[in-house]
């Protein structure tokens, strides 16, 4: 089986009072086009930001190649 090439599993963030993300999850694939849709305050831009490594995740693994962006 081939392993994606991001994988993003339970993540999570939050800031006091508010969840803008939680528990997330998905994978991509080589080949595969993805797309966040959503309404606004979804998550959408939060995402994005943590798998750029501009801020971090709470809660959660991202993995690009099978290698975890967020080394413990």
């Amino acid at each position: 089986m081939v392993s994606p090439l991001v994988s993003v599993e339970h993540l999570s963030k939050h800031y006091p009072g508010v969840s803008a993300v939680n528990d997330l999850s998905f994978s991509v694939n080589e080949g595969d086009v993805y797309g966040f849709l959503g309404q606004n305050g979804a998550g959408k831009s939060t995402t994005i930001r943590m798998m750029l490594t501009l801020i971090r995740p709470t809660a959660g693994e991202i993995k690009f190649f099978g290698k975890e962006l967020y080394a413990n």
